[in-house]
């Protein structure tokens, strides 16, 4: 095995099983910690390479310190350690969990699945009673051998049906299978998926979730224009909680940006149909292109788009087209259409967008009394529009509009440069009396 304290190499070249690029990574210091960070990889016995990112206060630790855990990553994974006694929690661990992190998937999947793996081993805080028990048929205390057992594989799948929904259960059913139970057919301790063409009929278990509507759920024309009139009036400081505005004025007004790029990047969403993704990826040079007489457009790159599709659209409301340009003037040091509250030059975090949209999302439900978006997050503009517009706007312009990979014929014979359908119909749409 090739020593831990590899020696200097180029960049390129590729890790030997048990060696690391701690030596040839470059530190760098985050602006706002200040801590000194270091991303570096280790190449497992078994050929998969790990990547990890060390932090620390002293720049002088931070090599030392990343040795440290290359080390502990690599005696984890001694080749021939595996028993079929060997507990489950620890092979996820030491196995399973790696080979996500490491993995290319994006990284809204990846996240997915990691959140999916915690459920199969029973962590979960929503569910977890006053004696600190989560998840009645977790496995986390199980061995290796008993996945073996498909019964007991089927309760636990089940009670996350039951506990978290259909879509939640799925992926942790391709989780169990692609990296429980494959990886321990690398490892040898088994030599079959004791799962594959299992049934498990967890859209019939998920019983605690109600079912969504098919396509989506829509507002109505009416909740639309409520909520669209609403939310461009809205003072930002109306989202700022109390304890937040007792702060020191800059902590305050760092809250109040916050509240607006919410603001904004709301109303862009319910303008134009993108995904949370897609708005948040949006850059003010790559991104977007201006006409003379405000009119806004966007331009989605196969590769911020979903299913890999890239398209033109169109702001679709004026007053939200002004606001985007206001946007730009106000912070013209942002790269992103829609940075990052704290730094306008990062991109805004998904896990943070998703905290804060939660909160704005129930205020307007309170404030309108629109029942549908005390459960309904981002997804719902682009039903709502789809929905709304489907009478004034043929499908093969929506579909090319929204960046469906349904019915490839129809979209690949439609210009998607062409926004001019759409953008008359969001003028009947936006009229109240129509």
């Amino acid at each position: 095995m090739a020593s831990l304290s590899s020696k200097t190499r180029a960049s390129s070249t590729k890790l030997d099983p048990g060696e690391n690029s701690i030596d040839r990574a470059t530190p760098w210091q985050d602006e706002s910690s200040k801590k000194w960070m270091l991303a570096w990889s280790v190449r497992l016995p078994n050929g998969t390479l790990v990547r990890r990112r060390t932090q620390s206060d002293k720049h002088k630790d931070l090599r030392p310190k990343a040795r440290g855990k290359a080390k502990e990553l690599l005696d984890q994974a001694k080749l021939g350690e595996w028993k079929s006694s060997s507990g489950l929690n620890e092979y996820i661990d030491r196995v399973s969990r790696p080979e996500i992190e490491s993995s290319d998937l994006r990284p809204r999947t990846k996240e997915q699945y990691l959140g999916a793996l915690r459920l199969i081993v029973g962590d979960c805080k929503k569910h977890t009673d006053k004696d600190g028990n989560a998840h009645k048929y977790n496995l986390k205390y199980q061995s290796l051998d008993a996945m073996t057992n498909v019964r007991l594989i089927e309760r636990c799948l089940q009670e996350i049906a039951e506990l978290h929904g259909y879509e939640l259960a799925e992926k942790a059913t391709v989780v169990m299978s692609k990296y429980i139970i494959h990886e321990m057919r690398r490892d040898e301790i088994m030599n079959y998926n004791p799962i594959h063409g299992m049934d498990f009929k967890l859209r019939s278990r998920a019983k605690s979730i109600a079912p969504s509507k098919k396509g989506g759920v829509a507002l109505s024309r009416d909740e639309y224009n409520r909520t669209l009139e609403y939310l461009l009036s809205l003072d930002p400081e109306t989202l700022v909680p109390e304890r937040s505005k007792k702060h020191l004025a800059h902590l305050n007004k760092r809250d109040i940006r916050k509240a607006e790029s919410l603001i904004d990047l709301t109303l862009l969403q319910m303008t134009t149909g993108l995904r949370v993704t897609e708005a948040n990826s949006l850059t003010w040079a790559a991104h977007v292109e201006i006409e003379g007489e405000g009119i806004v457009h966007l331009t989605v790159d196969p590769e911020m788009s979903k299913t890999k599709k890239g398209r033109r659209i169109t702001v679709l409301d004026e007053r939200v087209a002004k606001r985007v340009i206001e946007r730009k003037g106000k912070y013209h040091d942002s790269i992103f259409v829609i940075g990052s509250p704290n730094n306008s030059k990062n991109q805004w975090s998904r896990s943070s967008v998703t905290n804060q949209t939660k909160m704005l999302y129930l205020h307007l439900a309170k404030t309108l009394k629109i029942n549908d978006l005390l459960t309904e997050r981002t997804h719902v503009w682009r039903a709502t529009l789809n929905t709304l517009l489907r009478e004034h706007v043929s499908e093969v312009d929506r579909s090319a509009w929204f960046g469906h990979t349904a019915e490839v014929n129809r979209a690949s014979y439609t210009d998607l440069t062409d926004t001019s359908a759409m953008l008359r119909a969001s003028k009947v749409l936006l009229k109240k009396n129509v």
